[in-house]
């Protein structure tokens, strides 16, 4: 079953406009700064960047507010963030948002593209060799284990 972007969003937990989710993005930023970010924050950080808006034109504008901040706190938890990205993948789950984030990344940083390099080469079939069409639908997958629901930020 294929959701419109407000439903989706809306089932999924997440802000659908560019300025809230950017301000969700932030406060995660924030929280990390000042503590320890578990895998359930860093998580929906991820899914915060990696699930399309409800924009037609540009779904993964958020990706576009990745700054030195979240660049940071991503490098601050590389391990665990490719953790959850590979997870993603392997379960079919926003593989356009999560290709986008993990090409980004990986040219913003050099730690990152150490720890995410792999992760890509491991799964090229997968993120690459489908059909565009059956990667766009698994931007709309539907996990309970890559939600927002629960979210600790609000």
């Amino acid at each position: 079953m294929i959701l419109n972007d407000s439903l989706f969003n809306s089932l999924m937990g997440l802000p659908t406009d560019l300025a809230a989710r950017i301000e969700m993005v932030g406060a995660f930023v924030d929280k990390g700064s000042d503590q320890q970010l578990s895998r359930d924050d860093l998580n929906q950080l991820i899914q915060l960047l990696c699930r399309p808006l409800e924009e037609d034109e540009n779904k993964f504008a958020v990706l576009e507010s990745v700054d030195e901040k979240v660049i940071h706190l991503l490098e601050d938890h590389k391990e665990e963030a490719a953790s959850i990205l590979e997870e993603m993948i392997t379960s079919e789950v926003a593989l356009s948002g999560t290709h986008l984030l993990m090409q980004q990344l990986s040219n913003a940083s050099k730690d990152l593209k150490t720890q995410l390099e792999p992760v890509l080469k491991k799964h090229y079939e997968k993120v690459y060799m489908k059909p565009y069409s059956w990667i766009a639908e698994t931007d709309y997958t539907i996990d309970p284990r890559f939600s927002m629901n629960g979210s600790s930020i609000k």
